[in-house]
């Protein structure tokens, strides 16, 4: 480790272990708490604060507005008998209203399963069908043209108000675990943070963000349109962003449109990002028009994890590192026989949280791939630390890729080209792509005697 850099965040090597440790992590709240408590009470705080602007509706809420919207949704929940056992479903974009779904649930203590808008309709069947959610909000267009036979539709602006004296209920802990008193977000300060967030709610970082409002009177800026760079550019002018989250390939979409070079970024003072694999040239081109030198910030983690990773500070003396683990979090690299690995040692990357983690929803055969007897987590991320307990991620040891930032499987789609007649052999493979990641390739062996295209087929 070079004694004359000081790294963030601290970390320690356990060399008989060969275990790197995040240390302890933050306290910020009481530990029986749950995360509905928690922002039901900062809200009644601070009431008069913007919780969130809609940059495409053209809306403006305050906590108060918000929380009272959250407890209507809340109250209209209980009123149909649904209880923490009961799942709530969400296929929507960042509207206006989708806020107060998303906090109604934490202030029942009831789980919501949310899809992305760009599923198809026979996926978002299969899935809602492992966890049958009892009600499933969606946006009205979506509701009147793909999903009217079988989706609730809720409209917020005609529900009566709350019942009188609506308290967050407490989290089942068997259900939903708790927060352990404490959240893998910086603690806020005294000037006025403005988050950007394009992700929606099936994102962790979607999801996240929305907890970091909620928690800490962060002002969220959202849009529900397509992501556009251009757009972006704008909103980070005309509202003064200061916390920009994105994933890599909104990141490259960024740096190459036009408006990048002159947009003025100089409100920014974190720029996060991760998910996936982020060309090295498109980190230094975000870099180049940052002024902070520890503004730009390559997160790590797993949805499974509940909680961030790894981050990296530095990335200037560190690019394309995913960083160090954060409070909390414990990590090592392991060989084939599960066997810890030390400094510069390739191998799968493992953490361990310290905190409960129910595994897959219906699938005890997959959590157990997942998560060992110790409770480590098995990422099938092939990486390395280096001697200053930075981690580099090398490849993917699971057979499993991203487009635009959506998990796929090569086998999946091996099986329908395996369909077509003429089709002895198929071998589906990624070709990385610095906006859409894995884009999806195949080498085919024809059956003899037959004759097969090479034109783009739709299958």
């Amino acid at each position: 480790m070079d004694p004359r850099v000081s790294y963030e965040p601290q970390i320690t090597f356990d060399e008989k272990l060969k275990v790197w440790s995040g240390g302890d992590r933050s306290i910020y709240f009481a530990p029986h708490l749950s995360i509905g408590e928690i922002i039901f009470r900062e809200m009644e705080r601070h009431p008069k604060l913007i919780a969130q602007i809609s940059a495409t509706e053209k809306t403006v809420l305050t906590r108060e507005e918000v929380h009272l919207n959250a407890m209507r949704v809340a109250s209209y929940m209980r009123g149909l008998g649904l209880k923490q056992t009961d799942i709530v479903g969400l296929i929507a974009r960042n509207t206006t209203h989708l806020v107060a779904v998303a906090y109604a649930c934490f202030f029942n203590g009831m789980p919501f399963h949310s899809l992305n808008i760009s599923y198809e309709q026979e996926t978002i069947e299969k899935l809602f069908c492992i966890t049958r959610p009892r009600l499933i909000f969606c946006d009205r267009d979506e509701y009147e043209t793909q999903h009217r036979r079988w989706l609730w539709d809720f409209d917020l602006r005609w529900r009566p108000r709350p019942r009188a004296g609506l308290e967050p209920v407490r989290n089942e802990e068997s259900l939903l675990g708790r927060t352990q008193g404490s959240l893998d977000y910086q603690q806020p300060t005294n000037s006025v943070e403005l988050l950007y967030c394009h992700s929606t709610l099936d994102w962790f970082s979607g999801l996240s963000m929305c907890i970091k409002c909620g928690v800490f009177s962060t002002t969220s800026i959202i849009a529900d349109n397509k992501f556009d760079p251009g757009f972006l550019c704008r909103i980070i002018e005309e509202y003064k962003v200061t916390f920009l989250v994105q994933s890599p390939a909104q990141m490259a979409m960024l740096v190459g449109c036009p408006e990048f070079e002159s947009v003025d970024l100089s409100s920014i003072r974190r720029c996060v990002y991760g998910g996936t694999a982020c060309s090295v040239e498109v980190q230094h081109r975000m870099r180049s028009r940052l002024q902070q030198a520890d503004c730009l910030v390559f997160s790590y983690n797993l949805t499974e994890m509940n909680s961030l990773g790894c981050l990296n500070h530095h990335f200037d003396e560190k690019p394309n590192s995913v960083g160090r683990p954060v409070g909390g979090i414990k990590v090592k690299i392991t060989n084939e026989s599960g066997d810890a690995l030390g400094p510069s040692a390739m191998g799968e990357v493992c953490f361990h949280i310290g905190q409960h983690w129910s595994g897959y929803y219906g699938n005890p055969e997959e959590t157990r791939t997942m998560i060992d007897s110790q409770r480590w987590l098995h990422t099938g991320d092939l990486g390395y630390m280096d001697p200053d307990g930075f981690l580099y991620l090398v490849d993917r040891k699971k057979d499993m890729l991203k487009y635009q930032s959506i998990m796929y499987y090569p086998s999946e789609v091996e099986r329908v080209i395996s369909q077509m007649p003429n089709v002895a052999e198929v071998c589906v493979f990624g070709l990385w792509d610095a906006i859409n990641g894995d884009e999806a390739a195949a080498a085919v062996v024809k059956k003899p005697g037959t004759q097969l295209s090479s034109r783009p087929k739709m299958l």
